[in-house]
């Protein structure tokens, strides 16, 4: 797909698949010391108590999983993209959103710069970003390109979801693809064309997503 429009569209009155919303809370991958509402340490208001060894442990219901807790975790807010499919969406609580991150702001890693490690997101090589072009003005203009990142998925509670703005929604084609790219993501599997096991005809798994492993140039 090498017509930006043909990535999006206007979103539905439902929510659906596909929408994109913005200010969705993203979590940041977490590291020690982790804090949880507690009674050791005062802070800007809070009460917060270390996990990992504290001297103050959580309380036991806490500390087995038999009750919630309630936990201070790093976060932000950012455009994200809805990944729950559409009973769950209508039937279920959660919804998992995948964070959106502008191309602008990828990072070199050491080993490879950050014009090469842009050109693996948009030729389909990362399995962790999954390429998005920019929205056209005609559509809002919401993003320029950018990526799904596929490490950081956060799962909200519907009511959060509802009360987001969603500026735009990827069309039923782009969304086949993003599925693809999650799926290659979880994985670690491209699949190839194989034979029928019936009638030995070859069955061509990629027919619809040609262009998530060979973007057009131009993109």
């Amino acid at each position: 797909m090498n017509d930006e429009e043909a990535w999006y569209r206007p979103p539905d009155d439902k929510i659906r698949p596909g929408d994109v919303f913005r200010l969705t809370p993203s979590l940041r991958a977490l590291k020690p010391p982790l804090r949880a509402t507690g009674n050791r340490e005062e802070r800007k208001g809070r009460t917060l108590v270390e996990l990992f060894g504290d001297a103050n442990p959580l309380p036991t219901r806490v500390a087995n999983g038999a009750s919630d807790g309630s936990f201070i975790i790093p976060g932000q807010v950012a455009l994200g993209v809805l990944l729950t499919r559409g009973c769950e969406v209508d039937n279920g609580r959660a919804r998992q959103v995948a964070l959106v991150r502008p191309l602008s702001g990828v990072q070199p890693d050491g080993s490879r710069t950050a014009e090469e490690l842009k050109a693996d997101i948009i030729d389909g090589k990362m399995f962790s970003g999954h390429f998005l072009p920019g929205v056209p003005t005609a559509l809002g203009g919401t993003f320029g390109d950018s990526y799904v990142d596929f490490r950081y998925i956060s799962t909200l509670d519907r009511t959060w979801v509802e009360a987001l703005e969603r500026p735009v929604s990827l069309t039923r084609t782009a969304l086949h693809h993003l599925y693809f790219a999650w799926m290659r993501h979880t994985t670690g599997y491209v699949p190839t064309p194989g034979p029928c096991p019936a009638c030995n005809e070859t069955i061509p798994l990629l027919v619809e997503q040609p262009g998530l492993l060979t973007p057009p140039e131009d993109w």
